[in-house]
């Protein structure tokens, strides 16, 4: 090959890599850009939505009633001006405000709490014709581990704050150090919640104060209801749980469930595949009564079949009980 012509394919070589190069560097350009778009479009969706929770919580101590002072976050979800949060955000309080991004400031009435699901449905006081700007709730199961996520609230009491992080886990449950059961976790007053929950892990930054605000996909809608952090991670109720809960209280103003009287295991160990193990009955329970005994295997709850081959499913089994009549 003459050396004119060597000459020419190493220009030609060098080009092509040019080439190459300009397109990798638009490309790694382009990527943030993209997510900064979606990021914002979120943002714009659901951050006039978003609203800071003073609340007069009442307590005992020393055998006399004392109150204090507590916050939170919570969101907009209805265009009446219903509002999702947290109960050990809004529950045994004798006074709510919310403050709206705008600055605005408006009471708030409790319409429903739900201590089981870790959820309290408030309605703000204004003339009944307003309409407020909402956040939509998503499908919270179509969530996959790896998606980014906003986490929008009011973190230390510094209002209207977000953060950004991606889905660790979309079915977390806890269980004991033997891994033999499900722990449920004891609120501030008492109560037990995560019965019926299988929370989003993820790593967006909560801390004091984001409890009650919402969890949000780059399409805008909440998938969430944030409700714990430390140590890097968040915890959240999914929105299908949260809307559930919502329309129920719209429709009838009021939590009711359904209730077997049985604690229940994974019957993975058992070399099955279908079914749930009954560990405990419940005396005087309506699983008594019908002569189910520890050690049964529950195949399937009105007509529908029921599995539970790992504990990620028990909460779903007792979604099942609870949707009964």
């Amino acid at each position: 090959m003459s050396a004119n012509a060597c000459r020419a394919a190493l220009v030609l070589i060098m080009l092509t890599c040019f080439c190459c190069l300009q397109t990798v560097t638009t490309a790694q350009r382009a990527y943030p850009d993209a997510l900064r778009r979606d990021i914002e479009r979120a943002r714009d969706r659901v951050y006039p939505a978003v609203v800071n929770i003073l609340a007069v919580t009442r307590y005992f101590s020393e055998g006399r009633a004392q109150r204090a002072p507590s916050g939170g976050s919570g969101v907009i979800v209805t265009p009446q001006g219903h509002v999702l949060t947290n109960y050990h955000v809004a529950g045994n309080s004798t006074r709510i405000t919310c403050s709206l991004t705008t600055g605005e400031t408006l009471e708030a009435t409790v319409v429903a709490h739900d201590p089981l699901t870790d959820l309290s449905i408030l309605k703000l006081r204004a003339d009944p014709k307003r309409r407020f700007p909402y956040a939509p709730l998503g499908d919270s199961d179509a969530l996959k581990v790896g998606e980014y996520v906003l986490a929008m609230g009011n973190p230390l009491m510094l209002s209207s704050s977000a953060t950004l992080g991606i889905v660790s886990n979309t079915r977390r449950v806890f269980t004991d150090f033997t891994q033999t059961e499900i722990e449920e976790l004891e609120l501030d007053e008492g109560e037990t919640t995560g019965l019926l929950t299988r929370w989003i892990q993820h790593d967006a930054l909560i801390l004091p104060g984001n409890s009650g605000g919402p969890l949000v996909n780059l399409n805008g809608e909440v998938v969430g209801i944030n409700e714990l952090g430390s140590s890097g991670m968040g915890f959240a109720i999914p929105s299908n749980l949260a809307r559930q809960v919502l329309q129920q209280v719209l429709k009838t103003g009021r939590i009711e469930r359904g209730w077997l009287g049985v604690t229940v295991l994974p019957v993975e160990k058992l070399g099955r595949k279908t079914g749930v193990l009954v560990s405990s009955v419940f005396p005087g329970s309506p699983a008594q009564k019908a002569g189910i005994q520890p050690g049964d295997i529950i195949l399937s709850i009105d007509g529908v079949p029921v599995n539970a081959r790992f504990f990620e499913e028990i909460p779903l089994f007792h979604q099942k009980v609870a949707s009964l009549p």
